[in-house]
């Protein structure tokens, strides 16, 4: 297949690149060109600018376009909510409309905190439990599966959690740092989700790209945690368990802008249900990437 990358030079777009290339034929598409894209597969192109979106991506006629750019500054999103609905909304709705054209397949990345947390399912959101965003961030994605649920009959929307992965330093490689510095480490202990390794993400995009199977996916790597429970993972395989200077937080104590949802994890039901295998346990997941990096002393 012709495929176009959004966000190819973010997080999950490095991995997506890498994991698509050998497969198919790639096209990016955005603002910066990533260093690894060659030239003649570089395309520039604001998506939140509808006629050169839908110029360009009916010029390429793709099979497809995965959508992996975003907005995700959850809480600046409480104070530029037009930044954060251009950025996550308006440009699934511009790649929707240009999608229409040649009827070309959309696989668009969403976020598990579209579920308020409230009363959840005890083995994780399901793929039509009813969402309800807390926070405007989370507005501005469930717009965006929106606009594509409404535009298009054939589209993937995946909906994942707490990504991390080789392409740039998160959170967890944050943690890694703060250790070595002996600097304290603020975890919440009331937010409970799936951390989810990129590189097995794209692999688990790959498969449902090639499947035509339509329709709203959750994807995560196996198992939840809090953001507590993750850091002592991390502690653990770094062999600073027990690690004197990790405080355990209740979001109300960190007093953030944007409220996150308790408890948000995915049960990956429609994925497993289509016989695709389970994804690997986070904890694997987290120790491979640790393996692999450089941060790992």
């Amino acid at each position: 297949m012709k495929i176009i990358v959004t966000g190819a030079g973010g997080l999950l777009g490095h991995d997506v690149w890498s994991v698509f290339e050998p497969r198919h034929t790639l096209v990016a598409l955005g603002r910066t060109q990533p260093p690894y894209v060659a030239t003649a597969q570089w395309r520039s192109c604001d998506l939140t600018d509808a006629a050169r979106t839908y110029s360009v991506v009916t010029k390429e006629n793709p099979d497809m376009i995965v959508h992996c750019a975003a907005y995700n500054n959850v809480d600046g999103a409480e104070t530029d909510l037009e930044a954060a609905f251009q950025g996550n909304a308006m440009t699934n709705r511009n790649l929707a409309l240009a999608c229409q054209r040649f009827d070309t397949i959309l696989l668009s990345i969403s976020t598990d905190t579209v579920f308020d947390g409230e009363n959840p399912p005890e083995s994780g959101y399901r793929e039509f439990d009813s969402p309800n965003p807390i926070n405007h961030y989370a507005e501005s994605k469930l717009w965006g599966e929106m606009f594509v649920k409404q535009l298009l009959n054939k589209f993937y929307i995946v909906r994942t959690s707490w990504l991390f992965g080789p392409a740039r330093p998160t959170w967890v490689d944050q943690l890694v740092k703060l250790c070595q510095e002996e600097k304290p480490i603020y975890a919440l202990k009331d937010m409970v989700s799936a951390p989810t390794y990129t590189p097995d993400l794209a692999e688990g995009l790959l498969q449902l790209a090639e499947s035509h199977h339509f329709g709203t996916y959750h994807l995560t790597n196996s198992g939840f945690c809090s953001r507590v429970e993750l850091a002592e993972e991390v502690l653990r395989i770094h062999r600073k368990s027990g690690y004197r200077h990790l405080k355990a937080l209740e979001q109300k104590e960190l007093n953030l802008p944007a409220p996150r949802p308790r408890f948000s994890g995915l049960q990956n039901l429609a994925w497993t249900l289509d016989g695709f295998k389970s994804l690997r346990s986070w904890k694997e997941a987290l120790a491979d990437h640790f393996s692999k990096s450089k941060v790992l002393s």
